[in-house]
């Protein structure tokens, strides 16, 4: 596993750990919602109405595309955030997770024009 998909499985981990239910945060079935719009800090605010704040254990606020928001970023191995065990979060019924990973961008190819072949 290189590093870079290592850190995208740990960060698709962390978020489906954050159990995202439903669309909106009107929905009643929604039992967390983290948009990160609060920005850097340890507080991670649901905004449903079970209030199932995490705490931001190590992942960095980074903004987000074209400057919008923010999203947490897991670069450490240990990073992680923790909602807590309220029962809201005890789950036994089919749910919906939500969430939208990302990657980084692909290296350019070779400045010398032979590509990714050693034998070049």
């Amino acid at each position: 596993m290189t590093a870079d998909l290592g850190l995208t499985v740990r960060w698709a981990v962390v978020i489906v750990l954050l159990l995202l239910v439903g669309n909106a945060s009107g929905d009643p079935s929604l039992v967390a919602h983290y948009t990160f719009d609060e920005g850097p800090g340890e507080t991670v605010r649901d905004s449903s109405k079970h209030g199932n704040h995490g705490r931001n254990r190590g992942a960095r606020y980074v903004k987000g595309p074209a400057g919008a928001g923010y999203v947490l970023r897991f670069e450490d191995p240990d990073a992680y955030v923790d909602c807590g065990d309220d029962p809201s979060l005890d789950l036994t019924e089919p749910m919906t997770i939500e969430l939208w990973p990302s990657s980084p961008p692909a290296p350019p190819p070779d400045a010398g024009g032979r590509g990714s072949d050693p034998a070049g």
